[in-house]
Formats: structure tokens, sequence, C-alpha cells
């Protein structure tokens, strides 16, 4: 498959990169990205990053808003990539009281094809100072896991977007794996149904 990551500055880029060896992966940074770039690839990633906290910066991912809101391919939204999402549908972003960097158990609310294969308590991989606490949107936001810090997963109505708080990138022996497997099926379906 073609995938496209939009990269916000992740420090995971090698990782995201060697975990999607054996497809054609092209690489673009946050202020390259022009809506209507999704067409030429079969799924998009939205990295991680930390250099820029998504509320404080809307000119700075206005056209990454725009790509992820027209986007009819396949996305998958990852730390930051998960809150750009959520501001994209009105939920508010919290700053934590304490990073949070390392394994945790996060809780699946809801089946979805992301966590197949999964038990309701998963491990994974985190690394963030910044959550979505409550899902201000549900009619086009579905919650699909939660932690202590506050929402884990979602997926968009309707549409073939996902996004974690965690990094399904990173980790040995932990869930995310299978969550990055989990939906690179899943964009090569929707890229049989639809070709």
């Amino acid at each position: 498959m073609q995938l496209l990551i939009v990269n916000n500055g992740t420090s995971h880029l090698p990782n995201l990169q060697d975990v999607l060896k054996g497809h054609q992966v092209s690489v673009i940074s946050v202020e390259n990205v022009k809506c209507g770039m999704d067409k030429q690839h079969d799924a998009v990633i939205l990295s991680g990053g930390s250099k820029y906290e998504v509320e404080e910066n809307p000119h700075l991912f206005s056209n990454e808003i725009r790509l992820l809101k027209n986007c009819r391919k396949p996305l998958l939204g990852i730390c930051l990539g998960l809150q750009l999402i959520g501001y994209a549908y009105g939920c508010r972003i919290r700053r934590n009281k304490k990073k949070r960097q390392g394994d945790v158990k996060i809780r699946k609310l809801q089946d979805d094809p992301l966590f197949k294969g999964l038990e309701e308590t998963m491990t994974v991989f985190e690394r963030h100072r910044w959550s979505i606490k409550q899902n201000a949107n549900p009619q086009k936001i579905i919650t699909l896991a939660r932690s202590g810090d506050g929402i884990e997963a979602i997926r968009i109505r309707n549409r073939p977007i996902w996004a974690t708080q965690f990094h399904p990138e990173e980790g040995q022996g932990n869930d995310g794996k299978t969550v990055i497997n989990n939906f690179l099926e899943l964009a090569a379906q929707y890229n049989r149904v639809k070709s």
C-alpha cells in the first residue's frame, strides 16, 4: 500500500517507518500539508509530536485539519494526531498534571475492528503531556478506549478515521503493534472495496 505520514514533529518517526516496512511510505512535514494529498495514497497517518500544542497553534495545523476533514481514505491519528482530530471535531485538549511515559493499561469501551484480537484491558506505550478528557461531540466521535488520563482511542462515525492517544508504533511486548496491523488491514479492505 501507499501510505502518507504527516510528521507533526514526532521523535518516533523511525519506529513508525520500521513497523510500516513492506509498504511505500511518503513522509511530509506538517508545514507542507495540502488538502487533497490523500488522493494519491491508500491511507494516511498523522504522527504524534511534542513541539507544538494543537490549541495554541491552530494556524500551523489548519491545512492538516482540512485534510483530515475532507479525507476519504483510511486515516490513523497517533498521539498529537488524536488531539488534532478531537480538536477538529470540537473537543478540548487539557494539560496533564505530569508527563506520561511508558507502558500503561487502557480499557476498551467498545468493540471495533481496530482492536480485533485484543482483550478489554490492553497494555500500550504512552508519551504525552496533553489529553482529551471528555468527548464533546458524541454525534461525530465514538470513544473506543480510556485510561486515567482520558480518551485513549476514537473513531469518527461513518468515516474510516481512527486515532489513538498512545503510540502503537512503540514498545515491545505490548498491544500497539496489533493496533497498527489492524489499521493496515482495515485500510487494505477499504481500498479493495473502493477499487
